[in-house]
């Protein structure tokens, strides 16, 4: 046995993952050469991952297993997780430029991976099982509706939509209230795809949030799922871009995941293929932003609805997994199909692990600025 094997087994010990066991989270190798590189950090172990080198039978077991085993702070610093760590700490790494790098890398790969993954209406953020039998498409509009009931929108109303997506929350709310939204992205792909869904009936616009100069006042604004890449040097800035843009008495109906420790990066491997400058804010992080702007009227905890949400994007991908390797290799950046796929899965069911470890939820804030007229309803 090499000293690269024997590191990673006594490695994964410490969460009770056995090399090529017979438990459903157990590592399978594929290639005696992964050891030599899972040894250099997760870049590497995932890169693994989406090379055929290894694979898990359940890795949302095998990744919840890792985050309550706090496996990160028993194995030493990493080249790749010390530069991250120095990066986050020294320089503000959520730059205009850099939130622009997101929306190509993340956003702006074929509309028909996110169509082959999300429900209909494109909502890429958890939804919302309130009855526990709804389809995705049903656990997305609840969500959808229930944020909007939070915004205490009215027939009419303009709202402002920050991180819009694919225009979820405002094509619902001019569906359903005759609402006025602007929408910001980072991303042409969304863009282009909001104006070829929903004509002109929102106003959506590539702009970093930084950038807002609002023409008038909103009645209401939403964000789901957009704040993980905003960055803790910059929260204060976001939630003042929101007060300034939104009328006296007006609701902010604001979603985001959270976690319990704070950290200022995400995973290095997240970091480098899927979310470059995320960070995930802690619920104080997010009181202390907002103190003075905003007053809390009402925090919702539905983390332990993404576990089901992203298993159902899974399913979907999976099903339509050999259509997505029909699309040209030079669309995905030049990565083999079977590469991508690997790494879409990975991506996915490492963060179902991490919502059922509890290590990270999803949190629902109603935040006004100043008092609210009526009253505060409180919504489940």
């Amino acid at each position: 046995m090499s000293n690269a094997e024997r590191l990673v087994r006594d490695t994964f010990g410490y969460a009770g993952i056995e090399v090529n066991g017979n438990k459903p989270w157990d590592l399978k190798v594929n290639d005696p050469s992964v050891y030599d590189m899972m040894i250099k950090g997760s870049i590497a172990t995932g890169e693994a991952y989406m090379f055929g080198m290894w694979d898990c039978a359940n890795l949302p077991m095998f990744f919840e297993r890792l985050l309550q085993s706090d496996i990160y702070d028993k194995i030493p610093r990493n080249v790749s997780t010390a530069l991250l760590w120095f990066k986050s700490t020294v320089f503000n790494r959520q730059t205009r430029e850099q939130t622009l790098a997101l929306g190509k890398l993340h956003y702006d790969i074929p509309v028909e991976v996110w169509e082959a993954t999300l429900d209909s209406r494109m909502t890429g953020s958890c939804a919302y099982y309130r009855d526990g039998n709804e389809t995705l498409d049903q656990a997305q509009l609840n969500k959808i509706d229930l944020m909007l009931q939070k915004a205490m929108l009215k027939d009419g109303d303009r709202l402002l939509d920050i991180g819009v997506g694919w225009a979820a929350f405002s094509g619902r709310a001019v569906e359903k209230y005759g609402a006025q939204p602007v929408g910001l992205t980072v991303s042409a792909g969304q863009r282009d795809s909001i104006r070829k869904r929903y004509g002109n009936t929102i106003d959506v616009r590539v702009q970093d949030y930084r950038d807002f100069k609002p023409e008038y006042l909103f009645d209401a604004a939403t964000s789901a799922e957009m704040f993980e890449h905003v960055g803790e040097r910059n929260h204060r800035k976001y939630f003042e871009v929101v007060h300034r843009a939104l009328k006296p008495g007006g609701v902010f109906s604001f979603h985001t995941i959270v976690g319990h420790k704070p950290s200022r990066h995400i995973d290095p491997w997240m970091e480098k293929y899927i979310y470059p400058g995320g960070c995930i804010p802690t619920p104080g992080q997010i009181c202390t932003a907002v103190h003075g702007l905003f007053q809390v009227k009402d925090v919702h905890d539905i983390g332990e609805h993404y576990d089901r949400t992203l298993q159902a994007w899974i399913r979907k991908f999976r099903q339509n997994r050999t259509e997505i390797k029909k699309i040209s290799r030079e669309r995905f950046g030049g990565m083999d199909q079977e590469v991508f796929c690997r790494m879409w899965e990975y991506h996915y069911l490492a963060c179902a692990g991490g919502f059922r470890s509890q290590n990270i939820s999803v949190h629902q804030y109603m935040l006004s600025k100043g008092a609210m007229p009526g009253g505060v309803p409180v919504y489940r």
